[in-house]
């Protein structure tokens, strides 16, 4: 086909396999290389770039079909910035950590670094981590192992999805266009925390205020002494808002040579270091290490990124007046009387109008960003106070959209 149409150059053919009748019918070409051509260059053994480079030069393939023959199995997986449990909405910020998997048979693809800003003009693929090996499933328990030791922090990414996914037991069977709502038939959630990752972050405060006070975590007897009993009998009392407002108070207690951490219904007994940005905790024996970042956001403060084993968590440290101000301020932040823009885009669409009576999940305006829509609705029921964008409007991340009325407002007046 490309001899008859006179193409010299890489391209992409698409064909789909009909397993039962033998047939194969032809879908599309793409007149480039496409995303997963990892895949086939370490299952070929070629570079293709360098080749379609070559060629668009002028020089001959250096080799013919007969020359070419696959090994083993390849499997790619982009890494995006996007929050899974959330319906996959698209994340734009500024990667404040970022740390690429290496191991046996693993290659990254990325075109970020920490520091690197995640913008609305392009579509949410930060990376691909790519795993090779001699079957597929020792591919993918590579690729897992690797998507686990990527640290991406400063915006929400699909790395413990992606894991999951290759974990399941599903993923062993034959693969179908409804293997996710297989897999997770009432949707994706992150692993719940046990309680250390919620112990790493108030820990985190308490020896980062340690080191800043000129007190060195291993100046101290024994290698998990950062903080004993010469510290004080004293505890540090810690509020953490979670990423649905919700403030968890944690208390941080010197207890011999390591700390006593109790938050809600969890009391644990742990040891930890904070070496840069690793905040190593043993509990029962066995360390667990966190990569941990500081990120100043816009709107919402300092927020503390951690990640772990079990995931990654995003925390706003409080202090006792910020709880205050949220508790007088609670019903204009909480109840859902503003509509904010979740990002930088273009209003597409209003379907709200000033004294419209709207129900919670009514559809008020929609925007373009990271080559997606976003569909915003109300939070609550309420009537529509004001309304500050119209279509066309380019809009930051933060920008009130429109204001409401809720009930408990209408009634209290």
């Amino acid at each position: 086909m490309g001899r008859a149409i006179g193409y010299d150059s890489t391209g992409t053919i698409e064909f789909i396999h009909d397993s039962r009748s033998g047939d194969t019918f032809f879908l599309e070409m793409n007149t480039r290389l496409q995303v997963e051509h990892p895949v086939t260059e370490l299952t070929v053994g070629i570079d293709l770039v360098e080749w379609q480079l070559r060629v668009a030069a002028g020089e001959p393939l250096g080799f013919g079909q007969p020359d070419l023959s696959q090994r083993g199995c390849a499997i790619e997986a982009r890494v995006c910035a996007e929050n899974p449990a959330a319906g996959f909405a698209p994340e734009i910020g500024t990667l404040v950590g970022y740390r690429e998997p290496r191991g046996e048979g693993v290659r990254v693809d990325s075109g970020v670094r920490s520091g690197s800003q995640v913008t609305p003009y392009y579509d949410s693929m930060l990376a691909k981590v790519i795993a090779h090996a001699d079957d597929r499933s020792t591919a993918a328990r590579r690729l897992a192992t690797a998507l686990d030791d990527t640290v991406l922090l400063g915006v929400h990414s699909n790395l413990g999805f992606l894991a999951d996914l290759l974990r399941h037991d599903h993923f062993a069977q034959v693969l179908t266009t409804h293997y996710i709502e297989r897999a997770f038939p009432a949707g994706w959630q992150p692993r719940a925390d046990d309680g250390l990752a919620i112990a790493a972050a108030a820990l985190h405060g308490v020896l980062a205020q340690q080191a800043a006070a000129g007190r060195s975590a291993w100046q101290s007897l024994g290698a998990w002494r950062a903080a004993g009993a010469g510290s004080g009998t004293g505890s540090t009392q810690v509020l953490l808002e979670d990423e649905q407002r919700c403030v968890h108070e944690v208390s941080v207690s010197p207890l011999g040579e390591g700390w006593r951490v109790r938050a809600g219904d969890r009391d644990l007994t742990l040891a930890a270091a904070l070496d840069g940005d690793t905040l190593a905790v043993q509990r029962d024996g066995l360390t667990v290490r966190f990569t941990v970042a500081l990120e100043q956001h816009a709107t919402q403060g300092e927020r503390l990124w951690i990640s772990g084993p079990g995931g990654t968590w995003a925390w706003r440290r409080l202090d006792r007046w910020q709880r205050a101000l949220q508790g007088a301020a609670g019903a204009d932040e909480r109840g859902g009387n503003r509509l904010l823009a979740p990002m930088p885009g273009l209003v597409t669409q209003v379907q709200a109008s000033v004294g419209m009576a709207v129900n919670a999940g009514d559809i008020l305006v929609q925007m373009e960003a990271m080559k997606m829509v976003h569909t915003l609705t109300a939070a609550v029921p309420g009537r529509v106070a004001e309304l500050r964008c119209r279509v066309g409007d380019a809009v930051r991340g933060g920008d009130v959209l429109v204001v409401m009325e809720t009930m408990e407002s209408e009634e209290k007046q």
